[in-house]
Formats: C-alpha cells, structure tokens, sequence
C-alpha cells in the first residue's frame, strides 16, 4: 500500500466524492436512527462522512495508515481504524451493522478467490439480519471480453491520473498507474496485482456467504450489462 501512501494527499483530486454513491445507498438502504453503517475502504472519509451528514452512524477501515490520519483530521467525529478488511472482524463484532458499503475497486485488490470468499463471510456475520452489503468494482467482464488496455485519463487542474492494464492470466491483472501533480510537475507510478473479478465468480461467492444479489452498472441504479464500465451489487 506504499502507493496509496504517495498519493493519499492528492487522493481527493484524483477521486472527489461522488454524491450519486450516497444516493445510490440511500435508495437501497435508507438511514433511520439506528441504522449503523461501515465502509471498507474508507480512503480519506468523504463518503463516510456524507453517510453520517445523511443520518447514518458510521464507521470506516482503511488498510493505508496516511489515509487513516487525513480522514482523522477532517472528520474527528468519526471513528476510523486501520486495519486489514480481512481483520475487520477484529473490529466490528457480530450483528452490529445494518449496511456495509465496499466501493472504489477495494474487493479486487485482494488477490485470491479464497480471500475474498473471507471477506464476504465474514461480512455476512458482521451485519444484522436484513443488512445489506453494497459493492463495487470494475467490470472485468467487459475488461476481459473486450481486451480493454487503459481506463480513461482522470485529469484536472491539479492531477493527470493515467490508468494501464494488463491482463496476465484469468487471476492476475497488472493494473499500472501514473500520477502527474501539476504543481510540482512530480510523477509517482506503481503497478498492482489486481484480481480480474467476473460477474458470476463474485455472485457465487456471495451466494455461498449467505448472501442474495441483485446487479447493477452505474450508481443510477442501471441493470448490469456487459458493456458497463462498473459491477455494482446489493447484496442482501
């Protein structure tokens, strides 16, 4: 995660918050005052912030220990740990949360199906009965199927962000990333061992969890469909 340590100041350039994921968990999950909710991946807190700004009690984990101290500063409020999402069950006891929100492509960087069947388990025992776990992640389908090579260029005033892929085997995609920081004119590159994770493998998975899952493309709420840029799963 040294890479996400380089860039975790520029991070909110590179991925400003996206108020339609808040809609989108609204719509399927919707706040009242109890409803506890914890997002893995929590990056610098803006979506958990939001959730809380919408009624939510919340909490956030996040592997990258820069991203744990910024979110700490801008949201005080808000408890954020450090930690694994394999561990989280060292964190959150069983059938404490109504709704677990994984968004940003935070699934794939577990690297094995195995892994991620233990995330999903474990998930599926930390939310209470009726919870539900909301997901996201790039559409490897369409990656794969259409022998897609780059994700389009993020660029702004303050960052270039360009994206590379790699397909190695049907386990393993190298995903290479340049980040360009206007100011300074400072690139930081890294490659990282992504899973190229298939509609159908994660739908098993959660199945196998306990889980039901109904599949979207977009936080519009869109049905999947291969061409898709995004996998976007209620799971209930």
């Amino acid at each position: 995660m040294q890479f996400y340590t380089a860039i975790a100041e520029h991070y909110e350039s590179i991925f400003p918050f996206n108020a339609q994921q808040l809609i989108f968990i609204e719509h399927n999950a919707p706040s009242s005052t109890h409803t506890k909710l914890i997002e893995i991946g929590s990056a610098r807190g803006s979506l958990t912030s939001a959730c809380a700004n919408a009624g939510y009690q919340v909490q956030g984990l996040e592997l990258d220990n820069n991203m744990v101290k910024l979110a700490q500063v801008a949201y005080p409020s808000i408890p954020f740990f450090a930690e694994n999402m394999l561990e989280m069950d060292q964190v959150f006891a069983k059938n404490t949360a109504n709704v677990m929100v994984c968004f940003g492509n935070t699934l794939v960087h577990l690297t094995h199906l195995e892994q991620m069947q233990t995330f999903l388990n474990k998930a599926y025992k930390i939310l209470r009965r009726n919870g539900k776990l909301l997901i996201q992640f790039i559409n490897y389908d369409r990656i794969i199927e259409q022998s897609i090579k780059a994700l389009p260029t993020i660029e702004n005033k303050d960052i270039t962000f360009v994206r590379d892929y790699q397909l190695i085997s049907d386990s393993q995609l190298d995903f290479t990333v340049t980040l360009t920081i206007h100011q300074s004119g400072e690139k930081i590159q890294n490659t990282q061992q992504l899973y190229p994770l298939r509609k159908v493998d994660f739908e098993q998975m959660a199945q196998k969890a306990g889980f039901k899952t109904e599949a979207f493309t977009s936080f519009k709420g869109e049905a999947w469909h291969l061409n898709g840029m995004q996998s976007i799963f209620v799971c209930r």
